[in-house]
């Protein structure tokens, strides 16, 4: 990602409704309130780029959705491993401080679990997310050799 940034760190409430398919991931599956992070930028090959740090109870991860020139709905660049298979998550702008968070398999369609709500306090400092070291509890990255047989096999 370009690190030169549109926008500052924001804090954030992530309201969680939970999944009326279950994915296993209880950070998905069960309604919940959450405190986060979030950003919102550009880079120079994407759209728009929402990195969010969401502070759970269970612990602290990040995620990061892109969209292409093409696509309004920000998603994870590659799936999320759990345990009933390969989860890819999503975030549909509502207005200019609301993200609907969905989530999907590989080959169906979107599941809103959580609505993201950005308010105006901001940070001095960019807020750098790394979803590979920091991963929401549940969300497992795939192994490289693994990822494209989750994504072709199912």
């Amino acid at each position: 990602m370009d690190p030169r940034t549109t926008d500052r760190t924001r804090k954030a409430r992530l309201i969680r409704g939970g999944s009326a398919e279950p994915t296993g991931v209880a950070w998905l599956d069960e309604e919940g309130e959450d405190v986060a992070d979030a950003r919102v930028f550009r880079s120079r090959l994407l759209r728009r780029v929402l990195g969010v740090r969401v502070h759970a109870p269970a612990g602290d991860g990040d995620l990061v959705l892109v969209s292409t020139r093409r696509s309004r709905v920000l998603a994870t660049p590659v799936p999320y491993e759990t345990d009933t298979g390969p989860v890819v998550l999503g975030a549909e702008p509502l207005g200019p401080n609301t993200h609907v968070l969905s989530w999907r398999r590989p080959a169906g369609s979107w599941h809103a679990f959580a609505v993201l709500r950005l308010d105006g306090a901001r940070d001095a400092e960019p807020l750098p997310f790394d979803p590979v070291r920091r991963q929401v509890p549940g969300l497992r990255r795939y192994p490289t050799g693994r990822l494209r047989e989750a994504v072709l096999t199912r």
